[in-house]
């Protein structure tokens, strides 16, 4: 103990103005022995994973000190001198806050990083105070994501704060929240359905997840059909049902494509008879029906109820 205190001790003295050092320590008795040592000469010092972190303080560091206190519910990014990275995570934790990335950077000519920094804490109105201004800065067109927990009040105010401004939002596979400020392309959306008569199509190409919802749900509002199943989103408006005079025309013109799609389709013959095989129905759904495979299952079971009816 007498050596690892001489070789600290020593360590302490010749470290320079605005610069930390990380100290490995073998035992809790060293830790404690080291933080007391950095403490009487009023350095930062704290237990840190599998050692100390000490930092002499200076100029640098009481301006990193000051710009955390300052910060205010939401997302922030921190420049912190290179020498003192670990003294503003620490700060940063200390206070609550979390850090989501660091970045290489430069001040000048020396070395820093630029750290992400999360306060999740605060009351509601600063949370959504802090959602409002990051919210502020997305431009027209822009789509931005978010890590932020589930659990996070954070997560909560920007979601209640983007949907009381009109944008857009979802939740992407990886959990991050998506906010996009889509008005334009929204608007943009509704005159590209309005324009389109029936049995009109048009191709959007490849969109980001959100544009998508936007396509989905106004293309809905309207009655039309959505492809996206090749990352290409295609909208179709359909082709309205002829309109008859009366029920009776109706009937003849479904009895009329009923009796021609039997035709083209039964091949079973009993003598003068002709009847549909089940087979019949198969090349039916392949040739005709292949996109309506949801009722397939529904026809089977009336084909085998009237076969047994019929025995």
């Amino acid at each position: 103990d007498e050596a690892f205190l001489a070789r600290v001790t020593k360590l302490l003295e010749d470290l320079p103005l605005d610069t930390e050092a990380m100290i490995e320590c073998s035992s809790r008795h060293q830790k404690s022995m080291l933080l007391e040592a950095a403490r009487e000469r009023d350095y930062f010092a704290t237990a840190w994973r599998s050692g100390v972190l000490v930092a002499n303080e200076g100029e640098e560091a009481r301006r990193l000190r000051a710009a955390v206190s300052e910060v205010g519910c939401g997302f922030t990014k921190l420049k912190a001198p290179k020498l003192l990275e670990s003294f503003g995570r620490s700060l940063t934790e200390d206070a609550g806050m979390t850090v989501l990335e660091t970045e290489d950077c430069f001040e000048g000519d020396k070395a820093a990083v630029l750290m992400d920094v999360l306060q999740d804490r605060g009351t509601q109105e600063e949370l959504e105070h802090g959602a409002e201004e990051l919210l502020s800065s997305l431009a027209e067109n822009e789509i931005k994501s978010f890590a932020l927990a589930a659990q996070s009040q954070f997560r909560a105010a920007l979601i209640k704060v983007a949907t009381a401004k009109g944008m857009e939002i979802a939740t992407a596979g990886d959990g991050h929240i998506q906010v996009g400020k889509l008005k334009l392309f929204d608007a943009s959306v509704q005159e590209t359905i309005k324009a389109l008569q029936e049995g009109d199509s048009h191709n959007f190409g490849f969109l980001p997840n959100l544009k998508k919802q936007v396509v989905r749900r106004r293309s809905q509002e309207e009655g039309l059909m959505v492809d996206d199943t090749e990352n290409m989103v295609c909208i179709q408006r359909p082709t309205r049902s002829p309109i008859f005079a009366d029920k009776a025309s109706a009937l003849e013109e479904l009895r009329k494509v009923t009796d021609a799609v039997f035709k083209s389709f039964a091949t079973g013959r009993l003598a003068h008879q002709i009847f549909m095989r089940r087979q019949d129905l198969v090349k039916l759904f392949d040739e005709e029906l292949a996109e309506r495979s949801d009722f397939r299952t529904s026809v089977d079971r009336v084909y085998d109820d009237t076969l047994q009816l019929q025995l």
